[in-house]
């Protein structure tokens, strides 16, 4: 998976997001819900926006949680009461389902399937109704993030040949490249007043963290480090990014301030910690973890790194990122 340099190979960094078992979480604002996707091994499973994780860890109990299993033999899309009872397959479809993103008003998911054929973007009702193909290409579509307003969902494809961000209006329509690069360019996410996006790139030789105007312009590159840096969250309050990197030999949680300064490492542990993202007031961090040996399971500590607490144990891996808004 990771070339002699240790860097993110970017042909195998796809089968990377959906083999590798990857945690997200992604709350919902207000505390509604959360959801959570996972992958577990060789699978065509997610991991992340998305593995994705992007609001609300703490205070779960009486919500519900989203999430990604192979428990029915092939990837769905389930949902769950906080304390794991009443699980609900929303998908139920042969083929593979994953990456799922909720809506800011907790009223739909946006979610990848193969079930036309080929990995496309769907939106679904939050009860799993009303499926509908808004992307409907050949080329490969991959991690939806709804746009703040609920207006448009960013997007990651390869229908120009290499993997460039998109996005288009929630209908589906005037999909519109905003990188137009022959990099990789991959996982989208806004900052919370949606006049930019942060996304990875390999554009300057291994993968960096960039962000963008809504519209494309005013590139901005905000890592410069010779390993890799991937997964960009934004904060609530849109004054940080948490974000993950190999730069200390393995992956581990930091943040930065949202001009790319004053990166700081919140994770120090042997094992892998990655995927974060923060609650919805900005108060926590989810994040996936290996450190307690086994499948990964998800955590939430304080935006400084203090206080990690181990929110799931499942031995199935039942999880990855996403939660409602």
């Amino acid at each position: 998976m990771w070339n002699r340099n240790s860097r993110l190979d970017p042909a195998s960094f796809i089968p990377f997001l959906f083999s590798r078992a990857r945690l997200r979480v992604v709350l919902a604002a207000g505390g509604a819900g959360a959801i959570f996707t996972a992958c577990d091994n060789g699978g065509r499973l997610p991991v992340g926006p998305d593995l994705v994780m992007t609001q609300k860890v703490a205070d779960l109990a009486g919500q519900q949680i989203a999430f990604v299993t192979d428990r029915d033999g092939n990837s769905e899309i389930y949902v769950m009461n906080a304390d794991g009872t009443g699980p609900v397959n929303l998908t139920n479809n042969p083929t593979f389902d994953f990456n799922p993103d909720w809506s800011p008003d907790g009223s739909k998911i946006a979610f990848v399937s193969n079930r036309s054929g080929q990995d496309d973007i769907f939106v679904m009702n939050a009860d799993g109704t009303g499926p509908v193909n808004l992307t409907n290409h050949a080329g490969r579509d991959a991690t939806p993030a709804w746009s703040p307003d609920g207006s448009k969902i960013a997007f990651a494809t390869e229908r120009d040949g290499n993997f460039e961000i998109y996005v288009m209006n929630a209908d589906g329509t005037g999909a519109t490249n905003l990188t137009h690069n022959l990099a990789f360019d991959f996982w989208p996410t806004w900052s919370p007043d949606g006049s930019k996006i942060a996304f990875l790139s390999q554009r300057d030789g291994n993968f960096e963290i960039y962000a963008m105007n809504a519209d494309g312009t005013g590139l901005v590159r905000l890592t410069n480090n010779v390993a890799d840096d991937f997964e960009p969250r934004w904060s609530p309050d849109g004054s940080k990014i948490v974000f993950t990197s190999r730069r200390d030999g393995n992956d581990e949680i930091y943040v930065m301030d949202a001009a790319g300064t004053g990166v700081v490492r919140l994770t120090n542990n042997t094992a892998l910690d990655g995927t974060p993202d923060w609650s919805p007031d900005g108060t926590k961090i989810a994040f996936a973890s290996e450190r307690d040996g086994g499948a990964r399971e998800i955590y939430v500590m304080n935006p400084d790194g203090t206080g990690a607490i181990r929110i799931t144990n499942n031995p199935a891996v039942d999880i990855d990122r996403r939660r409602r808004r």
